[in-house]
């Protein structure tokens, strides 16, 4: 047996949810809430509510529903007595310790839904795509990016919030893993106002970055902290990045949520397009994001 075969009979999260008797409520609204309640509809899967962390909510409503603070929440539901789907992402340590706070009193379900498309990782995917999941598995070189590989497909399939948390590792492990002492250049793809560039400019010996960021406003924000840094080559360049050169259309939304396949890319608000080999031009890349 290989080590993945029982993903083939781990039942999915939506199949879990459609089981649930319990009422299912969001936790957070934007896109990621859009898409959850997306899927719940065409699976006739009710939701029974939203809900923010105390001190965000201020009266609003998301798709019909009036959005209750937690503590309202803990006011009608006792431990234990509804399911919660976290409908955003954060790294922030204040915010990770309200989404455990809420993990300790209800049953917490954290859906992987896609960035782009519509296709779900359920069980139907990964019976279609077990091969080419064992021959990626196969390319890892050590038993530390197995276990985490594993994990994740584990997390992606069944949304639990436990085993996410045991595929994380702390700063000290991922540079360890990441042997970032030995990155020269970096490749930094949707690189934002260059935040992530910046944290690694303070872990690694970088000598170069190569930056792609589509969205104008963003590439501005970008392109001004490129121009400061002095002890890195930096390259900036307002493209999108895809398997070829030329142009698309693009939702410039000015933030995180600007890109081509958020469903609200407008033909008019075109961007270039370009791929990493192209942008490169024989530059060597150590590390990309």
């Amino acid at each position: 047996m290989h080590a993945l075969d029982h993903l083939l009979g781990t039942p999915d999260l939506w199949d879990t949810l459609a089981a649930e008797k319990r009422d299912i409520l969001l936790y957070g609204m934007g896109n990621g809430a859009d898409k959850i309640l997306a899927v719940l509809a065409k699976r006739g899967i009710p939701g029974a509510g939203v809900f923010a962390s105390d001190g965000f909510v201020r009266g609003q409503t998301f798709h019909g529903m009036s959005v209750r603070s937690f503590s309202q929440v803990c006011d009608t539901y006792e431990s234990g007595e509804c399911v919660v789907l976290v409908a955003f992402g954060t790294a922030r340590p204040e915010v990770l310790a309200l989404i455990d706070r809420v993990a300790k009193r209800y049953p917490l379900f954290l859906p992987d839904v896609p960035v782009c498309g519509d296709e779900l990782f359920d069980t139907a995917f990964v019976k279609q795509h077990y091969a080419q999941i064992l021959s990626a598995r196969a390319l890892l070189a050590d038993d530390a990016s197995r276990r985490i590989f594993d994990l994740t497909l584990a997390y992606k399939l069944t949304g639990r919030y436990d085993i996410l948390m045991e595929a994380c590792e702390d700063e000290a492990r991922a540079r360890e893993v990441l042997q970032l002492q030995n990155v020269r250049h970096m490749v930094d793809l949707g690189a934002y106002n260059g935040d992530t560039a910046r944290e690694m400019l303070a872990l690694a010996p970088l000598s170069y970055i190569l930056c792609a960021e589509p969205d104008k406003r963003n590439f501005r924000k970008l392109s001004a902290w490129g121009a400061q840094v002095t002890d890195c080559r930096v390259d900036c360049h307002n493209v999108a990045v895809l398997d070829q050169n030329g142009y698309a259309a693009f939702d410039a939304s000015g933030n995180r949520n600007a890109g081509l396949c958020t469903g609200r890319a407008d033909a008019e608000s075109s961007v270039a397009t370009a791929t990493v080999d192209a942008l490169l031009q024989g530059e060597r890349a150590d590390y990309i994001k």
